[in-house]
């Protein structure tokens, strides 16, 4: 939360495209929105990128190629972020659990608290829930 990481506060990261999201060539993706509907979100991502239409083949590989355990599993992914960065994603978990509220298993009742303050202050108007 204090911006003690390697490339500055995720809270100002974030901030800067939240402001922009009225903009019609800006989607928003929620990793939310994904996990209850990934085949709707494709389909809505697809709309905006103006790829319609896709036959039901083509979303079933889209859907299956961009799951969490694909993407945890395939290890073209992690070399893809890896590749220019000076982090080493082999030595980090890049993709832990895949699951919405893992976050409740490393950060405090008093951490999460003070993370819920700072959406409010850097997101404002933003409608975030935390299941």
């Amino acid at each position: 939360l204090d911006g003690k990481v390697l490339y500055g506060k995720l809270s100002d990261h974030v901030a800067s495209y939240w402001k922009l999201q009225k903009r019609p060539n800006t989607l928003l993706v929620f990793y939310e929105n994904l996990k209850k509907d990934m085949r709707g979100e494709v389909l809505r991502m697809a709309k905006f990128l103006k790829v319609e239409p896709l036959d039901d083949e083509m979303i079933d590989w889209v859907v299956d190629e961009t799951g969490f355990k694909q993407m945890k599993t395939n290890l073209a992914h992690h070399e893809l972020f890896n590749k220019d960065s000076m982090i080493n994603l082999k030595m980090t978990k890049m993709f832990r659990t895949g699951e919405m509220t893992d976050w409740k298993n490393y950060l405090t009742e008093k951490q999460s608290e003070e993370l819920e303050e700072l959406v409010k202050k850097v997101l404002p108007g933003a409608c975030v829930s935390y299941e």
